[in-house]
C-alpha cells in the first residue's frame, strides 16, 4: 500500500481509486459510496469485435474516472493464424469521440510462438514498449476525464514488477458516456485462456470501479444511476469470450475466451 500512496503526489485520483477512507479535498467534491444491495441485473450487450466485460452507460458528470485491476493471463500464440492475434485488457472511458482506454496489451505477430505484453493508453503513442509486464503479474490501470478542462489522465502500474506509466492529454469537444472494465481485440483475438479482474481475485482494493457524478462504486453497483452493461464479444454469430457473472459486490469478474474470431 505504501508505494500506491507515492501516486497521489502525481495523479490525485490515484489516492481515490486506494483508499477506502478519501478526504473530500482529494475528490474534488463529495464522493459517495454506493452499498451492493444496489446491484441491479445487468443489460445483456453483445459487442461485435469490440468488447467483453462491464460498464455503466451515464450523462453528465463533472467527472468521470474508470479504473482495474487484473492478473495478465498467460496466452498462447497460435502460429498457423493468418495475422496477428491480439487481446487488450483495460479500463476505459467511452466518450462521443471513441473510447479511452489504459491497460495491456498482448499481441502475437504472424507465425510467433511467443507474446509480446506492453502497456497501452487511448492516446499517441499507444503501445508503452518501456512497459513489459509478464504473465501472472497484477496490474492497476486507470483512466480519468474531466470535462471541464477537456484532459485525460491514464496511468498503468505493475504491481508484480514495479514499472509504472502516467500520461496526459487534452481533448476538445467530447463528453463522456460510459466507463467499463473490459477486454478488447483487434484482428484476431488472441487465445488468453481467463483473465480475472476486479479486487476479489487481485486483492487490489476499489479496483473495477467507476467515479460518475461524485459517486465512487463498483462498476456493478450503481443501482438505477447508471445503465449497467454486460458485454458479450461476438463476431457474427459466434462468442468470442465473454464474462461470468459479476461478484457479490458488483466489483469482480472473470473473461473467458472461445474462439479467435
Amino acid at each position: 500500500m505504501t508505494r500506491l500512496l507515492v501516486c497521489v503526489t502525481s495523479v490525485i485520483l490515484v489516492g481515490l481509486f486506494l483508499l477506502s477512507n478519501v478526504p473530500s479535498s482529494l475528490a474534488l467534491g463529495s464522493v459517495s459510496k454506493v452499498s451492493p444491495n444496489q446491484f441491479l441485473s445487468p443489460n445483456l450487450t453483445k459487442s461485435p469485435g469490440f468488447l467483453a466485460g462491464y460498464g455503466d452507460a451515464f450523462t453528465g458528470s463533472s467527472q468521470t474516472a474508470a479504473n482495474s485491476s487484473f492478473i495478465v493471463p498467460t496466452v498462447k500464440c497460435d502460429v498457423s493464424a493468418s495475422s496477428a492475434q491480439y487481446a487488450f485488457f483495460f479500463a476505459s472511458i467511452t466518450t462521443s469521440d471513441g473510447i479511452y482506454p489504459s491497460g495491456v496489451v498482448t499481441v502475437c505477430e504472424e507465425g510467433s510462438p511467443t507474446p509480446a505484453i506492453f502497456g497501452y493508453v487511448g492516446v499517441s503513442p499507444y503501445y508503452i514498449t518501456s512497459f513489459t509486464p509478464s504473465a501472472g503479474d497484477k496490474i492497476l490501470a486507470m483512466v480519468v476525464f474531466t470535462p471541464s478542462t477537456s484532459s485525460f489522465i491514464f496511468f498503468i502500474d505493475d504491481l508484480t514488477n514495479g514499472q509504472r506509466y502516467q500520461t496526459s492529454t487534452t481533448v476538445t469537444g467530447i463528453s463522456a458516456e460510459a466507463g467499463e472494465c473490459v477486454v478488447d481485440m483487434a484482428g484476431l483475438l488472441a487465445n488468453f485462456g481467463t483473465v480475472s479482474f476486479g479486487q476479489d481475485h487481485t486483492r487490489i482494493g476499489e479496483t473495477c470501479y467507476l467515479l460518475i457524478n461524485g459517486t465512487f462504486a463498483p462498476v456493478g453497483s450503481f443501482g438505477s444511476a447508471a445503465r449497467l452493461y454486460k458485454y458479450v464479444m461476438v463476431s457474427g454469430n459466434t462468442v468470442l469470450c465473454k464474462p461470468s457473472a459479476l461478484s457479490k459486490d458488483g466489483s469482480s469478474f472473470k473473461v473467458k475466451w472461445q474462439n479467435p474470431g
